[in-house]
């Protein structure tokens, strides 16, 4: 009895003084617990970044830019009225005085571009100023030559050829006495329209009315 007594008491000291050393040593008692709790993954930190879309899902189309403003239409400009025709001059500072075939009226005097010259009943025989001033400018223009100008002729006889001044100063040619005007209808070569037209007439070289033909 006193035997069991002995060993147990033996026992429980070596349990005691096992426990003493454990905690005069300070080794804790749970350290492979923490070692194994450390080891663990950490949660992934929080990414702001959207979640990538599953594959297979179609892309988002792409914005669209917005249109840009419409120009404005581009305005119109009227197109500038016809001036009126002025006193007719050659821009070579010469003049030619040249005589074409008409299918009525037969040979008649025209300028060096085929157009045809008139004479005015108006006017008087040796006019010395012409009486087409005005808006009867504007529809028989006066065939004026510079002061310093020069008239060739074909088919004229240059004696014939003389001139005059007018009241604004510039000289205008005269064919057997009477000014000679160009008609503003007339728009090509061959034209015209002006005979027979306020009094107005074609001329032959020799400075006569051209008279159609009634044949």
């Amino acid at each position: 009895m006193h035997h069991r007594l002995f060993v147990r008491a033996a026992i429980i000291t070596a349990l005691a003084v096992g426990g003493l050393t454990a905690c005069a040593t300070g080794e804790p008692t749970s350290s492979a617990r923490v070692a194994v709790t450390s080891a663990l993954p950490s949660a992934p930190p929080a990414s702001s970044a959207a979640p990538a879309a599953p594959a297979g899902t179609p892309a988002a189309p792409a914005a669209v830019p917005p249109k840009p403003a419409a120009a404005p239409p581009a305005s119109s400009t009227a197109a500038a009225p016809p001036t009126a025709a002025g006193p007719s001059t050659s821009d070579s500072g010469t003049e030619r005085l040249a005589v074409a075939t008409n299918p009525k009226l037969g040979k008649i005097v025209t300028d060096d571009a085929g157009m045809t010259l008139y004479r005015l009943d108006s006017d008087p025989a040796k006019a010395t100023k012409s009486s087409c001033l005005g808006d009867c400018a504007k529809v028989f223009p006066p065939v004026t030559l510079p002061a310093d100008g020069t008239v060739d002729v074909a088919g004229v006889d240059p004696k014939l050829v003389g001139q005059i001044r007018r009241p604004d100063g510039t000289i205008q040619l005269t064919l057997g006495g009477r000014p000679l005007y160009r008609f503003v209808g007339d728009s090509v070569p061959g034209d015209a329209t002006g005979h027979g037209l306020a009094g107005a007439s074609a001329l032959t070289p020799a400075g006569a009315k051209a008279v159609a033909s009634t044949t």
